[in-house]
C-alpha cells in the first residue's frame, strides 16, 4: 500500500507542494528516502525511527520507501520529519488514508515525538492558504502567526500521538486563529532627544524617513553617525498587519521563529562592513538586504565594505527586489528599504576640504591623492543612487556637556513624517522615492524659477539625469513636511545642498 501525504518544500521566501510517499516493500529492514534529499533530509530516517517508537508506536520489521515527489526537483531541510512519520503510519495502517485528504503537515521531529517549528514555515502557510481549502499541521510554537493568513485552517500540534489522534477522531480540531493580540505593538526605547545639536542632520534623517529617501552621512569618527542612524525607527510609523507578516516570513526563512507573535515595528538591519556579496545580497536565503525590506539597512564604515558588494547594491536600490541566479537556485526576493550610510570622509577621518568644521586641531594630513582614492572606493553610480548626503560634524565640547535639554523629541518628528505620507499616499500609492519617470512629471513639478536653479546646479555639480530627478522627489518630500502642495523654490533649495556633501 502506498501513503500520500503533502508537505512543502521551501525555496528562499516560497514554497512548493511535495507529495510524500511511503510504501513497506520486502522483509528486509532498511529505511530509504529519495527525492533529491539534502544531508539533513538524509538524517530524518533515524529521526523519524526514534520518533515513532518513542510515540509507542512500532515501527515497520520491513524495507520502508519514502519518495519526495516531484523527484527531480532537491529537497532540503528537516521540515519534511512530520510528514514522512506520518506517511510510514499509514501505509502500516494505522492512520486512515481518507483522512489525510487536504492536510499538510510540516514540521521538524524531536526523539521524543515531538513536534518542532522550521524555517519557512510561513512561506509555506501563504502558499497553504492561496491554494485553499487545505488544513496545515504545524508545531504550536507558531501556529498562531501561521493562521495570519485568510482562508487557511491551522491545526497546532505538539506531538505524534497528538497529530494520529486527531486524524483518527470524528471530532474537528482545534483551528488557531490569528488575532491582533499576536501583533506585538512595540515602542522603540531610543529617541532623538538623546541628541545634542545636529539638527541639521537630524532635518535630513526626517526628510529620508518621510519620502523614503536613500541617506549619506559623512563626518568624522565619534560625530554620532551611528546614533543618529539607529534613531530612524523611533520616528518610523508601524508595519500593519499584512506588513509585519511580509517582514515576518522573509525573517522566517533564515531563521527559526520560536515565537507567536510578530513585530509592528520595521526592521533595522545594520550588518559588520566584512559582509560578502552574498550576505549582503542573498543566495539561498534573504540577504540583509531582504531582511530589511520595509525598513531600514545601515551600512556602517561605507567605505570600508567590499567592493564587488558595494556594486551589487545598483540594482536592488532601483528596483526594490533582486533577481538571484545561480546553478542551485533562482529567486526572486524583495528589498525595499531606506539605505542610511555613513562613513568617514578620509583615511584619517577628518577631510579639510569637506570638513566645514575643521579646525587646527582636527585638520588631517591625508594627500590629496590620498583623500580621493579614499573617496574612490564609493563609485559614482552607488552615489548617484543616494538621494541624500550630508555631513555630520563634531558637537563643541561646550555645547555637549552644558546643553541639558535637546532640541529634538522622536513624537514630534514622527507626527510630521505621518502626515508627510499620509499627503503621498493620497496622491498616490507609492513614497515619493519611488516615483517613475511619469509620476515625477506629474507630482513634482516646478516653477520656471526653480528649473533655472536646478539647470546651473547640474552644470556645476556635474549631476546626472538620475541625479536631478532625486532632487525633484526629496524637493516634493520638503515640499509635503512644509505642509505646501506646490514645491517652492527654496523646497528645491533644500533638496539641492543635500546632494553636495562630496562635492570639495
Amino acid at each position: 500500500m502506498v501513503a500520500k501525504v503533502k508537505s512543502s518544500s521551501i525555496f528562499g521566501i516560497s514554497s512548493m507542494e511535495v507529495v510524500v510517499e511511503a510504501q513497506i516493500i520486502g522483509s528486509l529492514r532498511r529505511f530509504s528516502i529519495i527525492g533529491l534529499p539534502d544531508s539533513a533530509l538524509k538524517e530524518a530516517k533515524d529521526r523519524v525511527r526514534c520518533a515513532l517508537e518513542n510515540s509507542g508506536f512500532k515501527f515497520p520489521h520491513s524495507e520502508v520507501v519514502v519518495n519526495l515527489a516531484p523527484a527531480s526537483v532537491p529537497k532540503n531541510g528537516s521540515g519534511f520529519d512530520l510528514a514522512i512519520a506520518i506517511s510510514v503510519l499509514a501505509s502500516t495502517g494505522i492512520i486512515q488514508d481518507k483522512s489525510l485528504n487536504n492536510c499538510v503537515f510540516i514540521g521538524e521531529l524531536g526523539l521524543d515525538g515531538g513536534v518542532k517549528p522550521v524555517k519557512g514555515i510561513l512561506a509555506a502557510a501563504q502558499r497553504v492558504a492561496n491554494v485553499g481549502n487545505q488544513k496545515l499541521f504545524v508545531a504550536s510554537d507558531i501556529a498562531k502567526i501561521s493562521s495570519g493568513y485568510e482562508n487557511l485552517e491551522v491545526i497546532a500540534v505538539n506531538n505524534i500521538r497528538e497529530v494520529v489522534r486527531i486524524l483518527n477522531s470524528n471530532q474537528e480540531p482545534k483551528v488557531e486563529s490569528f488575532s491582533k493580540s499576536n501583533l506585538e505593538n512595540i515602542e522603540s526605547n531610543i529617541d532623538f532627544s538623546d541628541v545634542v545639536g545636529q539638527e541639521r542632520v537630524v532635518r535630513a534623517l526626517e526628510i529620508a524617513t518621510a519620502g523614503g529617501h536613500n541617506l549619506l552621512m559623512l563626518g568624522p569618527p565619534g560625530s554620532g553617525k551611528s546614533m543618529l542612524a539607529k534613531r530612524i525607527i523611533s520616528i518610523m510609523p508601524e508595519l500593519t498587519l499584512e506588513q509585519s507578516l511580509d517582514v515576518a516570513k522573509i525573517k522566517n526563512s533564515s531563521e527559526v521563529n520560536c515565537s507567536n507573535k510578530i513585530s509592528n515595528l520595521p526592521p533595522f538591519r545594520s550588518p559588520h562592513h566584512s559582509i560578502t556579496s552574498a550576505g549582503l545580497i542573498g543566495s539561498k536565503e534573504p540577504g540583509e538586504i531582504s531582511l530589511a525590506h520595509r525598513g531600514v539597512l545601515f551600512l556602517d564604515e561605507l567605505t570600508e565594505i567590499r567592493k564587488d558588494a558595494l556594486e551589487a547594491l545598483r540594482e536592488p536600490l532601483e528596483n526594490k527586489s533582486v533577481e538571484i541566479s545561480r546553478a542551485s537556485i533562482k529567486a526572486n526576493y524583495p528589498s525595499d528599504f531606506i539605505l542610511i550610510a555613513a562613513a568617514n570622509p578620509c583615511a584619517r577621518g577628518n577631510c579639510p576640504k569637506l570638513a566645514p568644521d575643521a579646525n587646527k586641531y582636527s585638520v588631517c594630513h591625508c594627500s590629496e591623492q590620498e583623500q580621493r582614492r579614499y573617496r574612490n572606493k564609493l563609485s559614482g553610480p552607488i552615489l548617484d543612487r543616494i538621494d541624500l548626503q550630508i555631513w555630520v560634524p563634531q558637537v563643541p565640547f561646550k555645547q555637549l556637556i552644558k546643553s541639558k535639554h535637546s532640541n529634538h523629541c522622536s513624537k514630534e518628528i514622527k507626527k510630521r513624517v505621518l502626515l508627510a505620507r499620509e499627503k503621498q499616499s493620497l496622491r498616490f500609492s507609492t513614497l515619493n522615492s519611488s516615483y517613475s519617470i511619469k509620476e515625477i512629471k506629474s507630482f513634482c513639478s516646478v516653477s520656471q524659477e526653480s528649473i533655472e536653479v536646478l539647470s546651473r546646479a547640474s552644470k556645476k555639480f556635474n549631476l546626472s539625469t538620475r541625479g536631478i530627478n532625486k532632487t525633484l522627489k526629496v524637493s516634493r518630500t520638503i515640499a509635503d513636511l512644509d505642509n505646501k502642495k506646490e514645491i517652492k523654490i527654496e523646497h528645491v533649495y533644500e533638496a539641492i545642498n543635500y546632494r553636495l556633501a562630496l562635492q570639495g
